[in-house]
């Protein structure tokens, strides 16, 4: 959903869904204990650099899996620690 949103148009749609076969990309549920961390992470950076709630999600679930984070926004992830954060590039056919 996040990468939908971040598409500058519609025709990438596909090369968005074709990247995330090419990396064996997996849906992770959000639990509790994710969202709790979320909120924790909404609250910690409440000021300076606020943190979105859904950028907050996505970060407490990659911090709760132990797995790098791939974005096309690093910026908003640049000041949660213990976060490995890495670029989104769409594959071209």
């Amino acid at each position: 959903m996040e990468l939908v949103q971040g598409m500058r148009s519609r025709q990438e749609l596909p090369l968005v869904n074709r990247t995330l076969v090419a990396l064996e990309a997996k849906t992770l549920e959000i639990d509790s204990t994710i969202s709790s961390r979320a909120s924790l992470l909404v609250e910690a950076h409440f000021h300076g650099h606020p943190l979105m709630l859904a950028d907050a999600l996505i970060a407490a679930t990659a911090l709760q899996y132990g797995l790098p984070l791939l974005t096309g926004n690093h910026k908003h992830y640049r000041n949660l620690p213990g976060l490995e954060v890495q670029r989104f590039r769409i594959k071209e056919a």
